[in-house]
């Protein structure tokens, strides 16, 4: 049964790249297409796109830049976890917490972040600490309040009847609470981990001298379309990557649960 459940998932999961790649090989097949019909040059083909990115992987220019960016996310994104994981856990299980750190929460969600980046320049400058300070604000938020709906919307019974077991209120939370609140954390961290992206490449490209949004910015003022499209690519495959390690990581959790 574990052999055939095993053979099953891997089917699906062999079923699902070719679609993926045959979505994808549809989208490029309809650039090129719509590329070459208009002949304008803000909308290169997909053919000098990959070409533009193939010569950068050549020379060596992107590796850096990547790499600076992966970086900065990381550690942006860890930190985020760290302080908005435990934030919504602690807001949704004391009352009081939560209406004293509420004005704060819906106040990061509902602002604009870019705002914060030029304080965050005037404080920081173009130091490392500043790309990972924004990064960090751009995601802290949505999982801090992904985490207290988790929280938040534990079914009462099960709190009630963990309590009339004689379970303490630290009891309960872990053994209760937490489990019930972790697919909507995990939603958060998915939520969390687009928006950290986000927050990498426009603090790149208004405080930093390297990573990909710098690169943006610099072939960009030099009106140099394929390479530009090329490095959004290269976003939009660090993006998957980060998604799709972040999926694996919620089916393990939920097999273990």
């Amino acid at each position: 049964l574990g052999a055939a459940e095993g053979a099953g998932r891997g089917a699906a999961v062999v079923t699902t790249g070719l679609r993926s790649a045959a979505s994808l090989l549809a989208t490029a097949a309809a650039w090129e297409l719509i590329a070459w019909w208009i002949d304008s040059p803000v909308l290169p083909p997909c053919s000098a796109v990959i070409a533009a990115l193939a010569a950068m992987i050549r020379t060596g220019e992107l590796f850096g830049d990547v790499a600076s960016s992966v970086a900065t996310l990381l550690t942006g994104f860890s930190l985020a976890v760290a302080v908005g994981v435990p934030a919504g856990a602690a807001m949704g299980s004391s009352h009081t917490l939560a209406r004293v750190l509420s004005p704060y929460l819906g106040a990061g969600l509902a602002s604009p972040m870019l705002i914060y980046v030029p304080v965050l320049l005037t404080i920081g400058g173009t130091s490392r600490g500043t790309q990972v300070a924004t990064v960090f604000l751009y995601s802290v938020f949505a999982l801090t309040a992904c985490t207290l709906a988790g929280v938040r919307g534990v079914n009462p019974s099960l709190i009630e009847m963990s309590r009339a077991f004689g379970a303490t209120r630290q009891q309960t939370f872990w053994r209760v609470a937490w489990p019930a609140a972790r697919p909507m954390m995990l939603t958060g961290l998915r939520l969390g981990v687009a928006l950290a992206i986000k927050g990498m490449i426009n603090g790149e490209m208004l405080v930093a001298s390297t990573g990909i949004g710098a690169m943006i910015r610099q072939h960009g003022g030099r009106f140099e379309p394929e390479k530009v499209l090329a490095l959004l690519l290269v976003v939009v495959a660090v993006a998957l990557v980060a998604t799709s390690t972040l999926r694996s990581t919620e089916r393990r959790v939920v097999a273990m649960a």
